[in-house]
């Protein structure tokens, strides 16, 4: 009768280690199928509303820069200058201002250097001119500043809006019931 000492060793015993090393790549290995068997990437470009017209974007990035530079000096002047204490929302819409001015240009680089997904490319950008467009909405008040200044924001928010008219998403398609009826609940009438 062999004992356990004379049966020769073909591989070593798994230990815990390698057990948890082998479960981890089992796991990752059929993760991978699962997704990779009947996936399919959307294209960038299929996420977005409408087509995209990009010397149109470029065209408007251009002149939102322009109108930005131009709000952000004189807001700051009539600031600096005005006959009463701003406030310090007053001064954050200087710097919101300041911030979109120069983070524009990035979406019509962006949206320039890829011919292919142009909005899917520059959506960060984009992302970060419309946060900053929003901040300033929340703190400006027409008040604060000159006429002259007031239609220069009014202007580039406008511009930032006609942007954004781009990079509208599309909405996602909703699935009818199998019966063609509509999918909401039908009401039963009790006696």
């Amino acid at each position: 009768m062999l004992t356990p000492i004379d049966i020769p060793v073909i591989a070593p015993a798994l230990g815990t280690p390698s057990r948890v090393g082998l479960g981890r790549c089992l796991g990752v290995v059929l993760l991978a199928g699962v997704l990779s068997s009947g996936c399919r990437t959307q294209d960038p470009e299929e996420a977005f509303a409408g087509s995209v017209d990009v010397p149109r974007v470029t065209q408007l990035c251009r002149e939102a820069f322009r109108v930005g530079r131009e709000a952000t000096f004189w807001a700051r002047r009539d600031l600096e200058f005005g006959s009463y204490q701003p406030t310090w929302s007053d001064w954050e819409v200087v710097i919101y201002l300041d911030r979109l001015t120069w983070q524009i240009p990035w979406v019509r680089r962006t949206a320039g250097k890829n011919p292919a997904t142009p909005r899917g490319a520059s959506q960060p950008s984009y992302d970060a001119v419309a946060f900053d467009a929003m901040m300033i909405r929340a703190r400006y008040r027409p008040a604060s500043f000159q006429r002259s200044t007031n239609a220069r924001i009014e202007r580039l928010l406008g511009l930032i809006d006609e942007i954004a008219s781009y990079y509208q998403l599309s909405k996602p398609e909703t699935s009818s019931p199998p019966d063609g009826g509509s999918a909401q609940p039908r009401e039963v009438l009790r006696n």
